[in-house]
């Protein structure tokens, strides 16, 4: 461990690269090391990264993580929790009532898509939209009694 070269960034191992710029923009801000997302198949191919990185992953990405040969002391799992806040504001809405959610990520629509059925049902309207659908973010505002918005940090 003594001869180990120190941290120079943290890797955040996740498969679905238009997730990476929400990683970035959820972690960054709270570390002073950079914070480079990447997937396990171009880290594999970058095995280097790991003598200087400290690798993040949740347990949704930890079965192809492990066939790296990784240094125990510089690899954390992360559980990833669902938003409680979020899911409570859902919890409250009339039935009837439409959600509008916007993101940068296809793959956190479909996630939150999923979670908002699992609580709700039919009983309110989910409506996910992507970053770039400017008229149908103006159309869904004048109707949506809840919404939801990720921002990628550097410009949406």
């Amino acid at each position: 461990m003594l001869s180990a070269k120190a941290i120079e960034r943290i890797l955040v191992v996740d498969r679905n690269l238009d997730f990476h710029p929400l990683l970035s923009a959820e972690l960054s801000p709270s570390f002073a090391l950079p914070v480079v997302p990447i997937t396990v198949e171009k880290l594999s191919k970058n095995k280097e990264l790991l003598q200087d990185s400290l690798l993040v992953t949740s347990f949704y990405h930890l079965f192809p993580v492990q066939s790296l040969d990784l240094d125990p002391t510089r690899f954390v799992v992360c559980t990833v929790e669902p938003g409680l806040e979020e899911m409570e504001a859902v919890m409250a809405l009339k039935p009837g009532s439409l959600v509008a959610i916007i993101s940068i990520s296809s793959t956190l629509l479909k996630m939150a898509n999923n979670m908002a059925a699992a609580l709700r049902g039919e009983e309110v309207a989910v409506r996910c939209i992507g970053k770039d659908e400017k008229s149908e973010i103006a159309y869904v505002m004048k109707h949506a009694i809840l919404c939801f918005v990720t921002v990628q940090a550097k410009k949406w």
